[in-house]
Parts: structure tokens; C-alpha cells; sequence
């Protein structure tokens, strides 16, 4: 699984030769997760026509007020990053930080 944040800021030519370099790559099984803002999520569609029909777009959620609240941070809890969810709503997954450098 291959995973590229903050897709949506690349120049459209930087977004092309990666979705090029990975095409090969996917047709032979290999996921990957281009994370964007939802109105650009279909960018490599628009750099990329032989992408149509082949992207999906993730509904994704917000994190609540509980789930980033942890004080050790996601690795020591049970949040969602930790049970093997992504989940964003900016172009930041999650959100301002809480976590306090030294705990845990």
C-alpha cells in the first residue's frame, strides 16, 4: 500500500508523472491512497483520463473531540489511527495536535 498525502498541492505536472510512475503498479494489485480535500479528490482523473472509472472517492469523517483529546498521543490509544483508520476533513488528518511532548 502506497500512501501520499497532500496530493491536492503537487503541480499538475508532479501529479501526472507520479500517477504514470504508479499506473503499472496498480493494475498489478498494488493499493494506494492519494489524500486530497474532497473537492480536488479527482485530480488525478483530471491529469490522467485512463485513470476513469478506476479512482474512488473515501468518505471520510472528522476526528471528535474525544478521539483527538488523547494526552499520549494515537500510538497509545485506542483511537482511530490506531485501529487501522484514516480519517481527515482538512488537508491536515488530524487536526491541531494535543498530544504534550514528554508524556507517556
Amino acid at each position: 500500500m502506497v500512501v501520499i498525502d497532500d496530493f491536492h498541492y503537487m503541480p499538475q505536472h508532479v501529479q501526472l508523472g507520479i500517477v504514470r510512475g504508479l499506473k503499472d503498479l496498480v493494475f498489478q494489485g498494488l493499493g494506494v491512497v492519494l489524500a486530497a480535500v474532497p473537492h480536488r479528490a479527482y485530480d488525478a482523473v483530471r491529469v490522467e483520463k485512463e485513470m476513469t472509472g478506476r479512482v474512488v472517492q473515501l468518505p471520510i469523517d472528522f476526528w471528535s473531540e474525544e478521539e483527538r483529546a488523547s494526552p499520549r498521543g494515537a500510538p497509545h490509544s485506542n483511537s482511530p489511527a490506531r485501529r487501522g483508520r484514516w480519517r481527515t476533513g482538512t488537508s491536515r488528518p488530524h487536526g491541531p495536535s494535543r498530544s504534550r511532548a514528554g508524556t507517556g
